[in-house]
């Protein structure tokens, strides 16, 4: 960055043949900003390599004080700051300045390009404006989608990307893995489509791609195709046995005991849990085989943990209504307390996942 302040100290604001008349700076003006620029070259071009080169001797005899060994008494590295620079020609010594000299830098090139005696020729020899930047060859259109398990139907996600003024809509296709390949899904007009088509039975792999449309017909290139895990038979696993259960729903005939199993009431948890980890063992078995995108695997990775969230407080809703005694009904609240922690942190996680 010092290399940034070095046109300032040099021949366009000193000398007599430097254009401070024409932009409106002062002799004072000029001297001052050349003390700046030297300054900030000797900070951040000089000290502030030399105090990052000695940091390291100060951690190593941090370290050895404390676990350190023999019998000399340590000596602390103590920092010599470089030399300030002398006289270079005809710059000036560098001298300590007062704080902000960036600041009066950035200022006095705003000056310079609101002076009416500016023109091109000094920018550029002042260097205040950057080389002109050849625009990359604009490349096909490319929609980006994404897809993901919502409940008993997949969300198709979408935008115009920047597009919407020369766009007409994008065509959606859909592989459901049954041996008809790729079929049209919708002509969507308005980002973002539901797929409400069945699961099936069994636990299958549904792939989706998408492609604007100009004028009526087919515009740019495919997207990449995004793949979820759709259907799947469910796992039973028992978080209750029956007569915990029953105890928890106040249906046994004594309590006696019953404070000793807290009511997870898990059916509706099991059905969700098990739907989405059998969805992701699923996936990554198929992923293996088929050579899936990265997007794809990452969104099987958002529907395990939207699995996971959603899993946080069905249950707990549906065991308000069936649990009668008091007793448990506050342990249901505290629980209930607990699940929306749990829920909050799986959304922040999901929403920290990258695009």
């Amino acid at each position: 960055m010092a290399s940034c302040f070095i046109n300032f100290q040099t021949e366009p604001l000193r000398g007599a043949g430097a254009p401070i008349a024409t932009l409106g700076i002062t002799a004072p003006q000029a001297a001052a900003i050349i003390a700046d620029c030297r300054w900030l070259i000797y900070v951040l071009g000089t000290w502030l390599p030399a105090v990052r080169a000695w940091s390291p001797a100060c951690t190593d005899a941090a370290a050895a004080a404390q676990t350190g060994s023999g019998a000399t008494p340590i000596t602390l590295p103590v920092f010599t700051a470089p030399a300030l620079p002398g006289p270079e020609g005809s710059l000036p010594a560098v001298v300590p300045v007062a704080p902000g000299a960036l600041g009066r830098v950035f200022d006095l090139v705003q000056f310079i390009k609101n002076s009416p005696g500016r023109t091109d020729a000094i920018e550029s020899d002042l260097r205040t404006v950057g080389p002109a930047i050849t625009p990359a060859p604009a490349g096909p259109l490319q929609p980006v989608i994404k897809a993901l398990v919502n409940g008993l139907h997949v969300d198709i996600k979408w935008n115009w990307g920047g597009h919407a003024a020369e766009v007409d809509l994008l065509q959606i296709q859909v592989d459901r893995g049954d041996g008809k390949g790729w079929v049209d899904l919708a002509h969507d007009t308005t980002p973002n489509y539901t797929d409400t088509a069945a699961f099936p039975v069994a636990s299958t792999i549904w792939k989706y791609r998408g492609i604007f449309h100009v004028n009526g017909a087919p515009t740019g290139v495919w997207s990449e195709t995004v793949s979820v895990v759709v259907g799947g038979v469910e796992t039973r696993i028992p978080l209750l046995n029956p007569r915990a259960r029953n105890r928890a729903r106040g249906n046994s005939r004594g309590t006696s005991g019953a404070c000793k199993h807290r009511p997870i009431h898990g059916r509706a948890t099991r059905r969700k849990l098990c739907r989405g980890l059998t969805a992701h063992t699923e996936f990554r078995r198929a992923a293996r085989g088929e050579g899936l995108i990265k997007t794809s695997q990452r969104t099987a990775e958002m529907d395990l943990i939207g699995s996971l969230r959603n899993a946080c407080e069905t249950d707990i809703v549906q065991a308000q209504a069936q649990v009668k005694y008091d007793y448990f009904r506050r342990q249901l609240n505290d629980e209930r307390e607990f699940r929306l922690d749990l829920y909050k942190n799986f959304d922040a996680f999901l929403k920290r996942i990258p695009w």
